[in-house]
């Protein structure tokens, strides 16, 4: 073996990437983070079908008589399971960062994940709408994850009138 040192390449003695070295990042953030690299086009579609399920489902409670014959039956709304961000990222395995930063990366999935959040957005309004959904946690979820508020018109203007003359009063003084 020489005795002469070898020229910085920006290897370790392994032959791995040093951690300042550009070349190696892109392959770092794909070894470090595999979920962001785990992405597939379908993923837009999966997105906009989990999101995009009916607001409720009707299931009917029924009465017998003794022969074991329906008498009457009821219907009754039960809502779906509110659809989340959350939710729809575990079922990939991944975090709701990930999702986002999924934007980043396709166009497609940006739209759908845009689509997904108005489709969101329509079924808590809806379901509150219909006396499903509590008032308060539609209130919580409108203002935390859809960007509405709480607004209260106040007129707060008072106006003076102060009319000065050069006059004096005589019995004032």
């Amino acid at each position: 073996m020489s005795q002469t040192k070898k020229p910085q390449t920006g290897r370790d003695e392994r032959g791995r990437f040093t951690k300042d070295h550009k070349i190696g990042e892109a392959t770092r953030f794909a070894k470090e983070n595999a979920a962001a690299c785990k992405y597939h086009e379908e993923y837009a579609d999966q997105l906009i079908e989990f999101f995009n399920q009916p607001n409720t489902r009707t299931e009917y409670s029924e009465t017998l008589n003794g022969k074991g014959e329906v008498v009457k039956r009821v219907p009754i709304i039960i809502p779906n399971e509110y659809p989340t961000f959350e939710a729809f990222a575990a079922k990939l395995g991944v975090t709701t960062e990930t999702l986002r930063n999924w934007c980043d990366q396709s166009a497609r999935f940006k739209y759908a994940y845009a689509r997904a959040k108005e489709l969101q957005k329509a079924k808590l309004i809806t379901n509150t709408l219909g006396g499903i959904y509590n008032p308060l946690f539609a209130k919580f979820e409108a203002i935390n994850n859809h960007g509405m508020s709480d607004k209260t018109a106040t007129d707060n203007t008072v106006t003076f009138n102060i009319e000065l003359s050069d006059e004096i009063d005589e019995e004032s003084n």
